[in-house]
């Protein structure tokens, strides 16, 4: 098996390295990649920054740490993998990103309610969210289970092919799942819960994602 495409900020993407290897599978972490897809079994896109407005069609002020270079790298990357059919996990940004293309739109800010999914100074918080019939979130973590989540934008119209899979009480999408891609998204950061008790397993979710890895191409 080849290593996984880990695309995320500089000096952050410890726990992503981290999380695959507990699965036996390598990540290789690179800034901004305008890499080969064809040299990587899966792309691993990491939380971050806000995503700029202009993408979606939206006017907004509320923006944090926009980061040009790597909105056009992701962008590229998403486009050669899916081209390819080759596995995909999106997490938090990641999630964001992967609508966006898809055509999709965002919250550019999720205001009054940013209490339940961004703690003070950047910091996780916990809620309950419902996961939705036949999806691969409702065979990991059953009807109903508790994540962590630290962001204030938030997926709006759903991009095509998708499918919301997870959603807070509050309604806010929590998961997606591509109807005939193999990409998986999620806004939480199972990264930050490998068995974590009380919390759904981020363990359960990297094993998922590999195993998607290891099986392409071999239907």
């Amino acid at each position: 098996m080849n290593p996984i495409l880990i695309s995320g900020s500089h000096g952050a993407t410890g726990n992503y390295i981290q999380a695959l290897r507990a699965q036996g599978t390598e990540g290789e972490a690179r800034y901004a990649p305008m890499a080969d897809a064809s040299r990587y079994s899966g792309l691993l896109l990491c939380g971050g920054g806000d995503l700029n407005p202009v993408w979606y069609g939206a006017k907004t002020k509320e923006n944090i740490g926009i980061e040009p270079e790597r909105e056009c790298s992701d962008f590229y990357m998403i486009s050669q993998f899916a081209s390819q059919k080759k596995p995909i996990l999106g997490i938090c940004r990641g999630m964001q990103v992967l609508n966006v293309f898809f055509g999709g739109s965002l919250v550019p800010d999720l205001s009054h309610r940013n209490e339940i999914h961004r703690g003070q100074k950047g910091s996780d918080c916990s809620h309950i969210v419902k996961t939705g019939a036949n999806s691969l979130m409702q065979r990991l973590y059953g009807t109903q289970t508790v994540v962590n989540s630290c962001h204030h934008q938030a997926v709006d119209r759903i991009g095509r092919g998708f499918r919301s899979t997870m959603e807070s009480l509050d309604g806010v999408v929590e998961a997606l799942e591509h109807q005939s891609l193999p990409i998986i998204a999620v806004q939480w950061h199972p990264e930050r819960i490998l068995q974590k008790n009380g919390y759904a397993d981020g363990n359960a979710l990297f094993l998922a994602f590999v195993q998607q890895c290891k099986n392409f191409g071999t239907d």
